[in-house]
């Protein structure tokens, strides 16, 4: 299976858009599927669904923390390098979506400014649109750094 088989499997057993993204690259971080849900509860609905960022985009950016981040001891350019990585994923999500924040893609979905997929899983799950791309930009992430 594949992360984004892997993801949509996560979000439409119910769990949030970070868990879905998050918990789908569990075998990259290192971290078991039921700690990286634990880790990304907190981040489904725009954080606590308070509409802020994007749990699918929490999520992702959560993933290429662990896998490209830096931990103590780092330098100011090591920083840079990676803060230009989530610069960078994010403007791969804009491109396709017109916000990174929650309540402005809820807004979207509802005035049908951007069209789903067929099928009744995103008719029950609109957000598995956002799952899905945010899982494809990690993949391509990790495709380019090997």
């Amino acid at each position: 299976m594949n992360h984004k088989e892997k993801a949509k499997e996560i979000f439409l057993k119910g769990n949030n858009c970070a868990q879905a993204v998050f918990g789908a690259f569990s075998d990259v971080t290192g971290i078991d599927e039921e700690t990286a849900l634990k880790i990304s509860a907190s981040f489904g609905g725009g954080m606590g669904h308070m509409g802020e960022v994007c749990g699918a985009v929490s999520g992702m950016f959560m993933a290429a923390g662990v896998v490209f981040g830096y931990g103590a001891n780092v330098s100011p350019k090591i920083k840079q390098k990676h803060n230009e990585l989530v610069v960078k994923m994010a403007k791969q999500f804009k491109e396709r979506f017109p916000s990174l924040l929650c309540r402005d893609l809820m807004k979207g979905l509802a005035n049908n400014d951007f069209s789903l997929p067929e099928g009744d899983e995103y008719k029950n799950r609109p957000c598995l649109i956002f799952v899905e791309y945010a899982t494809e930009i990690m993949d391509k992430l990790l495709n380019t750094q090997n």
